[in-house]
């Protein structure tokens, strides 16, 4: 999924005290080895700066069909990101980040 076919939807991932992460990365993660996801050349170094630069994360594509998303397990392992992701970092700091199971029978077949 590229800049411009983004869904401008807000991923919904915290709700009911909980900071939600997928507990593994999807089959289809994006920073899992190869480009299984099929972005364009530099795109998920993109979605990381971003995120980082605005305190921000990357929800689990695998998880936008769904009423709450979760954060991209692949995302929140960075060290970066647990430094500079406002959710992951208030999350740990309450002992609300909930770990969710990645796959669901929701699953949408990569774009």
């Amino acid at each position: 999924m590229d800049a411009e076919f983004d869904d401008p939807r807000p991923a919904i991932v915290y709700s009911h005290n909980q900071v939600r992460v997928c507990e593994d990365r999807c089959t289809t993660c994006i920073f899992r080895p190869g480009n299984l996801m099929m972005l364009q050349p530099g795109r998920r170094s993109q979605m990381v700066r971003d995120a980082l630069r605005n305190e921000g994360h990357i929800p689990c594509h695998s998880t936008l069909d769904q009423k709450r998303s979760a954060i991209c397990r692949g995302f929140a392992d960075l060290p970066a990101a647990q430094q500079r992701s406002l959710a992951l970092r208030v999350g740990a700091a309450l002992g609300i980040l909930t770990y969710v199971p990645t796959e669901t029978s929701h699953l949408h077949p990569p774009r």
